[in-house]
This record gives structure tokens, C-alpha cells and sequence, in this order.
């Protein structure tokens, strides 16, 4: 492991561990045990059958953004990219992320730096999902200015968050305006010119270095028409209303939590904030402690003991959903994790 790789590992680690120990120091394990024995167990199934559902529908909105390529089917993508939500889960440095091109290669036999750049314009797309959901929850529900979580020296406010959704809005404006750039031969002309007239660099590498980004520009290819644009921008909305709506479902068997859709919305958006920060894979911590803020936030008569079985609830049947599923798919594709390592550490090709 380089040292570079060390020392994020250790940063988030430290990190979570941080988090874990502020989200459960004002919890009574012996209040919380409590809490798990009225659980409703019988909402856990459709649970995680609608869960299943939002993953499956992230794959089909995958497909659209290869489409413009590659005409793949969906048994092509759906396995790649539950290996990258699974590697995501338990492995460190966000290796999903790379797991997922990978597996596409070798699944599909589409080149790694054109999976990789159509994660990226995924990734935009749900930052930008993520800023709309915000502003319906500003919309429906009214925040309190003054209202702080504690957590020893951490103090988790409206502002805090906002602030670190503000900056999320900015970088996915910026990626979008550099997506759609790339949808522009112009704009890749200029590119290859500039990487042509590169002083001291030999020809071979610059030859190189155009064909990576012929081959990167090709994952935005799926944006070249309104149509595809507008169905991406739907199924992203799409995706985390009915994300929202698991949430909701898994209140129901919390006797004590009256949650609505709106609150679920609130809920989702939160943990997707603090799961932003570094943290250990599967984001344990940062999601417990956003869980926490939360239902502190929309729902405050929910005492913290409920909020932090619900939020652990959801979050480990999230997490073995994912991993099962993906490690399934890891072992009849045949990707392993040094087999990635290897690939974020290579020149793409």
C-alpha cells in the first residue's frame, strides 16, 4: 500500500471513528436493544424489494448514458455496477468508483476510461438530484435557523449543511458545463491541439495521451441529444423520490416515528451530505450521525434512542443489500480488488 493510500485510510478512519464515537455517546445500548425488540420486521421486506428497485432503475439510467456508444443490453451494466456500490462498501478510497469501468470491460468490452467518465457524469447527475431534493425539503418544511446538533466540538447546523450543499451545486454546475463541452467537437478540437503542441513531450506519449481523452470524451456521448438529457434529468429525480420512499416505508414499523415522505426526503438528503465526507467504507459513522441530525431536525420528538436504531437499521440493510448482491457479480465477472488498485495506479487506456 503506497503511503499516499495510507495516510487517506488512516484520515478516514480516524474520521469515523470520530463520528462513531459522538453518534453513540449519548445513546443507552440497553433503551436501544429495546427499541430493535417493537421493530415491525415485516416492513424490512418490502424494504429492501423497493431498494432493489432504485439500484435497478440506477442501472437502466447507466445504460442511457452509455447508449450513445454503446448499445448495451441491461444484464451488461447491472452487474458492474452493483460490484462498484459493493467495492464501495467495503474496501477503502472510494475503489467502487474504478471497480465499476472495470467490470464494464470486462463485461461489455467497453474501455475503462469510457466507463469511467460516464460515472462521472452519473455522479453529476445526482449532485444535482441531490441540490433540487434540498430545495423541495426548504420548500415543505421549515428549518430553524438556530437549531445545532453538538457533538463535542463538532457543531452540525442548517448553515453547515447548506453551505456544504452550495459548494455540491457549484462543482456539479461546473462538471455539467465541462460535460457538455465535451459534447462539442470544437471544444475537442482545442483539446487535442493543445495536447499536440505540448513542448518537450514525445510524440509517442502525446499520441497517448489523445487516444485517453478520445476515449474519456466518449462517456459523455450519451448527452449528445435533449431527449436523453431530459430522461437522465427525470430518472435522477426519479431514483431518489422513490430512494425517499423506502425510508418512509421502513418508518412504518417504528411505532413511535410518524414520518412522511417529506421527512424521509429530509433524511435522504442529510446522510448524503455527510457521507460526502471521508469516511470508512460503507460510511459508517458519518451516516449514523446524519441519520441522527436528521430526524433531530424534522422530527424532534423522536428521542435519539429511536433515531439511532432506525438510522442503523436502514443503513446495515442498505449495506448487505448492496454487498451481497455485489460481491455475487465480483466473483462471476471476475474483478478483484488488486486487480483495481492496479488500475487506478496505470495510465487508462
Amino acid at each position: 500500500m503506497s503511503r499516499k493510500k495510507l495516510i487517506s485510510t488512516a484520515v478516514a478512519l480516524i474520521l469515523s471513528g470520530i463520528f462513531l464515537y459522538f453518534a453513540f455517546r449519548r445513546i443507552e445500548f440497553g433503551r436501544l436493544i429495546e427499541t430493535f425488540r417493537t421493530i415491525q420486521w415485516g416492513y424490512a421486506v418490502p424494504f429492501v424489494a423497493v431498494t432493489w428497485v432504485t439500484f435497478y432503475w440506477r442501472g437502466w439510467r447507466w445504460q442511457k448514458l452509455l447508449r450513445g456508444t454503446h448499445d448495451l443490453k441491461m444484464n451488461d451494466v447491472y452487474g458492474p455496477m452493483m460490484i462498484g456500490f459493493a467495492f464501495n462498501s467495503i474496501f477503502p478510497a472510494r475503489a467502487g468508483e474504478f471497480a465499476r469501468p472495470l467490470a464494464l470491460t470486462k463485461k461489455a468490452g467497453v474501455p475503462y476510461t469510457t466507463g469511467l467518465s460516464s460515472v462521472l457524469v452519473e455522479r453529476i447527475w445526482d449532485m444535482l438530484a441531490l441540490l433540487t431534493a434540498f430545495i423541495v425539503c426548504s420548500l415543505l418544511i421549515e428549518f430553524d435557523d438556530s437549531f445545532s446538533y453538538q457533538y463535542g466540538d463538532i457543531t452540525i447546523t442548517p448553515a453547515l449543511l447548506k453551505g456544504i450543499i452550495l459548494k455540491m451545486t457549484v462543482l456539479a454546475g461546473i462538471l455539467l458545463c465541462g460535460s457538455l463541452c465535451m459534447l462539442s467537437e470544437g471544444f475537442r478540437g482545442l483539446v487535442r491541439k493543445v495536447l499536440h503542441w505540448l513542448p518537450y513531450v514525445p510524440e509517442k506519449l502525446k499520441g497517448k495521451l489523445i487516444a485517453i481523452f478520445e476515449a474519456f470524451a466518449m462517456g459523455f456521448g450519451g448527452l449528445k441529444r435533449p431527449i436523453v438529457i431530459a430522461q437522465v434529468a427525470l430518472d435522477s429525480l426519479g431514483i431518489w423520490f422513490l430512494t425517499a420512499l423506502t425510508l418512509w416505508i421502513m418508518a412504518l414499523g417504528f411505532p413511535t416515528i410518524e414520518m412522511t415522505v417529506v421527512h424521509a426526503l429530509v433524511f435522504l438528503v442529510v446522510t448524503c451530505v455527510m457521507v460526502s465526507l471521508p469516511s470508512v467504507p460503507g460510511y459508517w459513522g458519518v451516516y449514523e450521525v446524519g441519520g441522527l441530525v436528521a430526524l433531530a431536525i424534522c422530527l424532534p420528538e423522536v428521542d435519539e434512542n429511536t433515531a439511532m436504531s432506525f438510522t442503523l437499521f436502514v443503513h446495515f440493510l442498505q449495506w448487505a443489500l448492496v454487498t451481497a448482491i455485489g460481491l455475487y457479480y465480483a466473483g462471476r465477472i471476475h474483478v478483484s480488488v488488486k486487480e483495481v488498485e492496479t488500475k487506478k495506479t496505470e495510465l487508462p487506456t
